[in-house]
């Protein structure tokens, strides 16, 4: 639950999303808990501790972690309750691990395009956050530039009656009513790719 997940669990929140974090680092917990939000003390790597919480509404497991093994890990142990299609991980460094077959197999890549979470906590650092943009015409993700911020990363878009969709690396259709959350950074960063 680190400032940039809670950043876009905080967007979501608003959009009407129910969102759990789950960390088990106290000042994340505390913070988390300060913005507003909904977090339990465990690790996702626990499901014992974690089988007592109480997960109806929640239909996605986002594993967004700096951790790329964890993060497997997470995914690897959740997939059979949410469904391999309903969770996701950032794209894999595969400098980082020696599982990287096996990360490709498990879940699925969050965004789009997909980015390594050290890109994404790199252009949160540099002042990208969590914008919900509203959308009035029909559309296709990857975004024209047209009517859009620059270097808007989409990772969720809301739908009437707070149907979530998890953007990943698949083209996707946005209507009017929905709104998209996406990572918006101003300027480029320099370990973006």
């Amino acid at each position: 639950a680190n400032a940039l997940v809670r950043n876009l669990a905080g967007a979501l929140n608003r959009a009407g999303i129910q969102v759990l974090l789950v960390s088990d680092r106290e000042e994340d917990l505390a913070a988390a808990r300060r913005d507003g939000l909904v977090a339990y003390p465990a690790s996702f790597l626990d499901r014992r501790s974690l089988e007592e919480l109480d997960l109806a509404g929640i239909g996605h497991m986002v594993a967004l972690s700096s951790n790329d093994e964890r993060n497997l890990l997470a995914i690897l142990q959740w997939e059979e309750f949410f469904g391999k299609s309903h969770v996701y991980h950032p794209l894999h460094d595969d400098r980082a691990t020696s599982s990287a077959s096996t990360y490709r197999l498990s879940g699925r890549l969050l965004g789009h395009p997909p980015l390594p979470y050290d890109t994404l906590r790199a252009r949160y650092l540099e002042g990208g956050r969590a914008a919900s943009i509203e959308i009035y015409r029909a559309q296709a993700l990857p975004l024209p530039a047209e009517g859009f911020p620059p270097l808007a990363w989409p990772v969720f878009v809301v739908g009437p009656g707070a149907h979530l969709t998890v953007v990943t690396n698949r083209t996707l259709e946005l209507h009017p009513g929905q709104t998209l959350i996406a990572l918006v950074c101003d300027e480029p960063v320099a370990s973006a790719p």
